[in-house]
């Protein structure tokens, strides 16, 4: 698998500076906080996709269901990148400056 920047219709790179609050807490805290909320999101997004797949134009409950999951799974990422950016000051890294100087 590979993956490639994402870009505007004039070719321009598209992209977002972090600007998130920042749990509080050591690298190992906030480590552990990261995986589990990815795990969490994984998971929603799993739910979400299957119960998005069987759910037909008249079943709303099922499409409610699966709204409810993709809505967990956005706000578990958010949970997740929020502490890897606590991570990352923990370590004195400006986020944003290292992605810019990535690309």
């Amino acid at each position: 698998m590979s993956y490639s920047l994402r870009t505007n219709d004039e070719g321009a790179l598209i992209f977002y500076p972090v600007e998130l609050p920042m749990h509080v807490g050591n690298n190992s805290e906030l480590g552990q906080q990261a995986i589990t909320s990815l795990t969490s999101a994984l998971r929603h997004m799993a739910v979400y996709q299957y119960a998005d797949s069987i759910a037909s134009d008249d079943d709303y409950a099922t499409k409610e269901e699966a709204d409810d999951h993709y809505a967990q799974c956005a706000d578990r990422l958010i949970s997740c990148m929020m502490s890897i950016l606590a991570m990352a000051d923990n370590m004195n890294l400006d986020i944003n400056q290292r992605l810019m100087e990535t690309l």
